[in-house]
């Protein structure tokens, strides 16, 4: 069993967890471009020799897929012990079928139905006077009442949703407030899941180079969406919208067209696969209109199925070619040498820090936001988080300087952005290299940044001084 240290806190399956419950603990990982929970819920039910699930997730309860709900948080390392969820126990506390879970959990409020469209019925089967919202020890028994009252276990969806559309909203029901109710019951009747026959529309290479891709530890659920549907989202909603850059999605819009087009290589004579649909949070545009991004198809032509499949040196040129046109925009290809002066400019970086330098790279010489100044700070923290004496505190400073927490935030997700593209092509760049703790630490960026920290580049060791120079070179270059 591997246990992370405590001052790392993972959230979901990192890159790194991926690494070592395959590699080093040969388990299956399944990864899902969407929300996994519809998914790990239908594999119990539909697998017998499934246990157990352990999470924490009030909707496993609702699902009812496994014989038993384990929580995750109440997990004891030490004796092996936790906490189950018992949805039969949940029923009985409202003298209600655990059949009728996916009903009473659609009429609380969820993500088809927010609890602000479902007030007024709730204050109505409630009595409720008050300011605010009902109890739960009122509301729940209240819409168990409803649920036995008006339906029966023999309806079927559609049935049940045309009933509960009318009770729910009364006049102002309509086939939306209707298909609402109703998305919300398929998802807990676990009825969402696409079928196999859906599953099977997908082309034969693009089903093979998604199952190759799945193999590497760095998968990245983006490149299905791209691959299978004609949507992308980019989690962008906590960036501060004030800041003096755009919203990251369109500091890198270059890269992820890019990233789409060498994805969808295979399909560029395909209608309808040269733009996408982007979801993102900005004043622009929202979750609720998605912003066609035409696909940028790379101009020369690769066997992304072999790259991402073999380990063989001899294909790395091939690879960090098409990985430096994803940044640039710049056919190295036509460079008739095994490896263009781009690339052997790119090679003399430190591999801890290729994708750093890659980021810096585009911000300084494609999008022109980051000036050589800005980059020296960033090398700064490479270079003293890379040094054995460095000077790394979690003392953070009661102020923070908003301007360097706004660099930061574009830096970070650029390493995001251009590891998803280094994530289709198989072996290319070392895990290392998008280890987060290598490379970036926010209170000592701020140290840097206000000054509180200073280097004297005089008298730094030959590895900081070599690591400098190589980024900067890099940096210099003129594709």
């Amino acid at each position: 069993m591997y246990v992370c240290p405590k001052p790392i806190q993972f959230v979901g399956i990192s890159m790194f967890q991926r690494y070592v419950l395959t590699e080093e603990c040969d388990c299956r990982v399944v990864i899902t471009s969407e929300e996994c929970d519809e998914e790990i819920a239908v594999y119990a039910k539909q697998n017998s020799n499934v246990v157990a699930i352990m999470a924490q997730d009030s909707d496993f309860v609702i699902y009812n897929a496994a014989k038993y709900y384990l929580s995750a948080l109440h997990l004891d390392l030490n004796d092996m012990t936790t906490k189950v969820y018992s949805s039969t126990e949940l029923a009985k506390l409202n003298n209600l079928d655990p059949q009728w879970l996916p009903v009473i959990a659609t009429l609380l409020g969820n993500d088809y139905l927010s609890r602000d469209s479902l007030r007024s019925f709730h204050l109505r089967i409630t009595n409720w006077k008050r300011a605010g919202y009902p109890r739960h020890h009122l509301l729940i028994p209240a819409v168990a009442k409803v649920v036995n009252e008006k339906l029966k276990l023999a309806m079927s969806v559609d049935e049940m949703s045309i009933i509960l559309s009318k009770e729910v909203f009364g006049k102002s029901a309509n086939n939306e407030r209707q298909l609402a109710i109703k998305n919300a019951l398929k998802s807990f009747f676990l009825l969402n899941t696409p079928s196999e026959s859906k599953k099977n529309k997908i082309d034969e290479y693009s089903d093979k180079l998604l199952k190759a891709m799945m193999k590497h530890p760095n998968f990245n659920p983006m490149s299905e969406q791209v691959l299978v549907h004609s949507c992308v989202e980019h989690s962008n909603a906590f960036e501060d919208l004030t800041s003096q850059f755009k919203p990251s999605v369109l500091v890198y819009k270059s890269i992820n067209s890019r990233f789409m087009g060498i994805l969808r290589k295979h399909q560029q004579q395909i209608p309808g696969k040269n733009w996408i649909d982007e979801y993102a949070v900005y004043s622009e545009h929202s979750v609720k209109q998605g912003n066609k991004v035409i696909v940028s198809f790379p101009p020369f032509d690769f066997d992304l199925l072999k790259l991402t499949e073999s380990d063989d040196t001899t294909l790395v040129s091939e690879k960090l070619k098409i990985l430096l046109w994803a940044v640039t925009g710049e056919n190295l290809f036509d460079d008739q040498s095994y490896q263009s002066e781009m690339e052997r400019a790119f090679l003399r970086v430190n591999p801890k820090f290729f994708i750093c330098s890659l980021v810096l790279y585009y911000l300084y010489r494609c999008e022109k936001i980051l000036d050589l100044a800005e980059i020296d700070l960033f090398v700064t923290m490479f270079v003293i988080l890379d040094s054995e004496s460095n000077l790394v505190t979690n003392e953070i400073r009661a102020r923070p300087n908003y301007n360097a927490v706004h660099l930061a935030t574009v830096f970070n997700r650029g390493v995001q952005t251009i590891g998803r593209v280094a994530s289709v092509l198989g072996t290319i760049l070392p895990s290392f290299s998008s280890a987060h703790h290598n490379f970036f630490d926010g209170v000592l960026f701020q140290k840097i940044f206000v000054g509180e920290i200073k280097v004297d580049k005089s008298i730094e060791s030959d590895r900081a001084k070599t690591t400098r120079a190589a980024i900067f070179d890099f940096m210099n270059f003129k594709a």
